[in-house]
């Protein structure tokens, strides 16, 4: 003790913190959570202190670059927790706020998420701060993207970018632009989601920003897997799991992982989709990330259905079905109950599959709706229901809204032309053999224009698939569409 100190806890505690300070690492050598073991004891000393801005203050440089990238979120939000309510300077409590935002966000509480977002946003208007008021407003919005709220979503990132833009964040500038591109994805505005994916690109190679690059690298990927260009997508997966890896990013190297599964799924190498999926679900579950473990278990869950074993299929959906509503995850519900739905129909439990489709189209959700919508008409024609008729005329509708914006989507036009099958044979003219050829021939061309488009494997077998359910309501007559299918298949 210095002469003349008190001999209390407190500043028992202080001297701890400043001891483990003067064992800290250069930061080249942050490597792993080890390398920060002075800095996360130092903090906890301080805390036990109640220097709770000096425990803010040895976090941040921790924060975003370190704990976050590796996937830490649960961590960060026992540590920033403790700091709530506790600290005085503005700037500090909005970083904390903020960044407790952003940890739950990742743990896919995005509810909770939103409210500190908006906390921290309040803050750095107040005080005049216009890089944290572009980054929490940048934050906010994809958090609302990750809700299916879309042009709240796009509104948020027209503000934010703006004020990166006329502060010079070129890292922000950035990331918020790749934001953007994610939105445009989920619209089905692919075009423009390419256009933004490779402008952020050129930033992060710009600024030699590799996280951002080997997000941008795999959204890209995302990108050509929906217009069926899987070599290019398997390619730039690839890619960004080699700076995953690198920088240490668990978060998207498990990312990358169960996309290059869902790629595999659509080759038709289900072996291959399931092991990548699993490996993609054990990185999920250890860094806590709810979103893409559910996520994860619901393509696990469709590579089961591709081999048909489809009560498999129903435990995996319904177990990342009940994720997506513990945290919220609206658009992640959509996506597994009409997973559920579709596998429940193939068992022959059409109530249940009915129940699930119908909900998986209340949703709403652009990505999923049209194939809700196509699925319920299945069931409801095995039903021997007379709204069939009108609900794939509706699967139709949403189909080409879909493809009236990128004509490359594959899944939207194999949709589409199974619901003009639904709509054929919902026509009363269908009773009369002669009339069939006539009924069918759009269905035909569409069949021809998704196979020009993609004519993967596994593409062919789903669509084979949704063609034997329609089959299975009794309906004959379909030999010309199946013997199309059939001779795509290798």
């Amino acid at each position: 003790m210095e002469k003349g100190e008190e001999y209390t806890r407190r500043n028992l505690e202080l001297r701890a913190a400043d001891f483990y300070a003067s064992l800290r690492k250069p930061e080249s050598e942050w490597k792993t959570i080890d390398d920060l073991a002075p800095q996360l004891a130092e903090f906890e000393h301080r805390v036990h202190a109640e220097d709770y801005e000096g425990a803010c203050r040895v976090l941040e440089p921790i924060d975003f670059d370190y704990l976050f990238l590796w996937g830490y979120y649960a961590r960060l939000v026992e540590m920033r927790e403790k700091l709530l309510g506790r600290l005085k300077d503005p700037s500090l409590r909005a970083a904390n706020l903020g960044s407790l935002g952003r940890a739950y966000s990742n743990l896919g509480q995005v509810e909770q998420a939103i409210g500190y977002y908006q906390q921290s946003l309040v803050i750095a208007r107040k005080i005049g701060d216009r890089q944290n008021e572009s980054i929490w407003l940048s934050d906010l919005g994809y958090a609302y993207n990750n809700l299916g709220q879309f042009e709240q979503a796009i509104k948020l990132y027209e503000k934010a970018l703006p004020i990166a833009r006329e502060i010079g964040d070129r890292r922000q500038e950035g990331s918020q632009i790749n934001c953007l591109g994610l939105t445009y994805r989920a619209l089905g505005r692919l075009e423009q989601a390419i256009e933004c994916h490779e402008k952020s690109l050129n930033i992060a190679r710009a600024i030699s920003d590799r996280a951002l690059e080997g997000l941008n690298l795999g959204n890209l990927g995302s990108v050509y897997s929906a217009l069926g260009q899987f070599e290019r997508a398997t390619n730039l997966y690839e890619e960004a799991f080699a700076i995953a890896r690198e920088i240490g990013d668990r978060r998207e190297k498990g990312s990358r992982l169960g996309s290059l599964g869902d790629v595999y799924r659509a080759l038709g190498q289900a072996e291959k989709a399931v092991k990548l999926l699993e490996d993609a679900l054990v990185i999920t579950r250890e860094i806590g990330d709810r979103q893409r473990e559910g996520r994860h278990l619901d393509n696990l869950g469709s590579a089961y259905y591709a081999v048909r074993q489809s009560e498999r299929a129903v435990k995996l959906h319904e177990e990342a079905l009940t994720i997506a509503r513990e945290i919220g995850d609206r658009r992640g519900e959509s996506y597994r109950l009409l997973g559920m739905g579709k596998a429940l129909l193939t068992i022959e439990k059409l109530s249940e599959g009915r129940q699930h489709c119908a909900e998986a189209l209340a949703l709403e959700v652009p990505e999923t709706s049209y194939q809700a919508a196509l699925a319920l008409g299945i069931v409801l024609l095995q039903q021997r229901d007379p709204a069939a008729g009108k609900t794939f005329a509706d699967a139709a509708a949403r189909c080409r809204a879909l493809l009236d914006k990128t004509a490359d989507l594959y899944e939207a036009r194999y949709a589409l032309a199974a619901a003009l099958i639904g709509r054929a044979v919902c026509d009363p003219r269908w009773a009369e053999e002669g009339e069939r050829a006539g009924l069918l021939a759009p269905a035909l061309e569409e069949y021809r224009r998704a196979l020009e488009n993609c004519a993967a494997p596994g593409v062919v077998q789903d669509a084979l698939r949704d063609l034997e359910m329609i089959r299975a309501a009794g309906v004959e007559g379909l030999e010309p569409i199946f013997e199309l299918l059939e001779s795509a298949r290798p």
